[in-house]
């Protein structure tokens, strides 16, 4: 079966992925939702920078048998990036979703978590969502926060800063040879789908679904349509090698 590798968003770890692990999986493919350093069950301590978490996820890819798929959400997209521009080898092709070229964090946000202030995730979550209900599936906005809060302190600081302090995505997926799906939410208010544009721009072969009543959280708030985009973006790679 075909890998496919998972990585999470700041201050988050692999459960997040259960409705695209649970798709994955009845469609044949074998998906891995990994938690990154100091998230979830993973052990270590995180990275306050992209390049750092993309060494980790390029080490982890080592011990793997065969290229991978790589799918990464907003500071996971920005990992696989950097992972796949660094060994294209490795790669089969990229998925991004809630992605900018850059992004950049308010400083109040930062400020909060700088202090282990666990009510800023309450604000954060607020920009997270769309405006719409999130429709049929059984997540919650509240389990977006719990997520958030149950995170190892300085997590999100950790996690947010290697956002802040990220150059650009332009730079790596020029490098990326292999095809690159973003995935992106009408609603998103933190990576607009506007600021995504440079990295299309900048593939060599990318293709763009905007999910409509979707925010930043895209893949949970629109389950459905997320795992057909990306499902039908794999099948099409796979038939093209």
């Amino acid at each position: 079966m075909s890998t496919v590798v998972l990585v999470h968003g700041a201050a988050m770890d692999g459960t997040v992925w259960r409705y695209q692990a649970d798709a994955l999986a009845r469609e044949g493919f074998s998906p891995i939702a990994v938690d990154l350093p100091g998230h979830g069950d993973s052990e270590g301590e995180p990275s306050v920078t992209i390049k750092g978490y993309a060494g980790w996820l390029l080490a982890y890819l080592s011990v793997l048998d065969e290229p991978v798929h790589l799918v990464g959400h907003s500071m996971g997209a920005l990992v696989v990036l950097e992972a796949a521009a660094a060994r294209p080898g490795r790669v089969r092709s990229v998925t991004l979703l809630g992605v900018a070229d850059r992004m950049p964090v308010n400083p109040a946000l930062l400020t909060g978590l700088a202090t282990n202030d666990l009510t800023v995730f309450t604000t954060m979550v607020a920009w997270m969502h769309a405006r719409e209900p999130i429709g049929a599936s059984d997540w919650k906005i509240g389990d977006t926060v719990a997520i958030l809060q149950r995170s190892r302190p300085g997590i999100a600081f950790a996690d947010l800063t290697a956002c802040n302090d990220y150059p650009g995505a332009t730079g790596s997926v020029a490098n990326v040879h292999v095809p690159v799906l973003l995935i992106l939410g009408d609603q998103d208010s933190m990576t607009k789908p506007s600021g995504a544009e440079p990295i299309a721009n900048a593939a060599g072969d990318a293709t763009t679904v905007v999910v409509e009543g979707a925010g930043h959280m895209l893949f949970v708030e629109r389950p459905e349509i997320v795992n057909e985009a990306l499902i039908g973006f794999l099948r099409e790679v796979e038939s093209r090698e």
